[in-house]
């Protein structure tokens, strides 16, 4: 593997200035990136719950950088695996600015040791990198870990860091309102993710609301068996029943991949359409018929 760094045999200085590059490491890892760092690099699920729970970001962060280091994934003479780990999320810009950190504080400034065949050979167009969160998942926290599993599936079709997900477990507040407005608005689509408390939820009713205000494309997913059009568990209508109103839902089961292949290729079309008009979507192929709705 390619070295960035100094050689193996470093100095007090340079184990200072090791110290000093961690901190700010740690000032650059969101939650989402160390999500995604966490499983890349195999972390057992214990320790994902860890990261999952921390108090703040600021915690996770540091716990992050405790055990890249750790497992001799960043070390005061290499951090090409965690660089390699960040480039094959997409995130670059995160890369770049961590390799930034790295000379600078090691003393490299002026020394840039970065091997030019670590570079990729062959770039991400610039369409490729601006799929990145283009797939905005509304779901319902009971149903977390379905949505997360959806989530790993699609990206699996379209490529990691495809979708944009709150799974950081942050208090509901003004903060987390203007992080999903932000997300949403920057989407192309929205797959609300729809379990059976969906349509009891008023947060899950509200992002409906804004993607339709946004003029989002909206996919319901059904992932339990619940009916169609939605009901509220009291069996009225919820308000949701006019927005996804005349829409085609798509029933996926986690482990049917023929409709999950019908999903991502729904979403393939509508993210390749950037220059050209996006198709309706009562284009929304139904449900196969060996799928079912399953547990996910």
């Amino acid at each position: 593997m390619a070295s960035y760094a100094i050689p193996p045999r470093e100095s007090r200085k340079q184990r200072e200035g090791f110290g000093r590059f961690k901190v700010a490491l740690s000032n650059v890892l969101t939650k989402e990136i160390i999500m995604k760092l966490s499983h890349i690099f195999h972390y057992p699920n214990c320790l994902i719950d860890d990261f999952r729970e921390a108090d703040t970001v600021t915690s996770c962060a540091l716990l992050m950088v405790s055990k890249m280091e750790e497992k001799g994934q960043i070390a005061p003479h290499d951090i090409s695996q965690l660089l390699d780990s960040l480039r094959e999320i997409g995130n670059l810009g995160t890369a770049s600015e961590v390799q930034q950190f790295f000379l600078k504080h090691t003393d490299q400034a002026t020394t840039d040791r970065v091997d030019p065949a670590a570079q990729p050979l062959n770039p991400k167009p610039d369409s490729e990198k601006e799929m990145k969160n283009q797939i905005f998942i509304s779901f319902t926290f009971k149903a977390r870990d379905k949505a997360q599993c959806l989530k790993k599936k699609i990206e699996e079709s379209l490529g990691l860091g495809t979708c944009w997900i709150c799974t950081e477990g942050v208090e509901p507040g003004q903060g987390l309102r203007d992080e999903i407005t932000k997300a949403m608005d920057h989407a192309k689509v929205v797959v609300c993710a729809v379990s059976k408390e969906y349509p009891n939820s008023v947060e899950c009713e509200r992002e409906v609301n804004l993607a339709s205000e946004m003029k989002k494309k909206l996919i319901p997913v059904l992932l339990d068996d619940d009916q169609w059009p939605l009901r509220k568990s009291d069996g009225k209508p919820t308000g949701m029943a006019y927005t996804f109103a005349g829409m085609l839902y798509q029933k996926v089961s986690i482990a049917n991949s023929a409709g999950l292949d019908c999903l991502t290729n729904t979403l393939r079309k509508i993210l390749d359409s950037s220059l050209n008009p996006v198709p309706s979507l009562n284009v929304v192929p139904p449900n196969p018929p060996d799928s079912d709705g399953g547990k996910g």
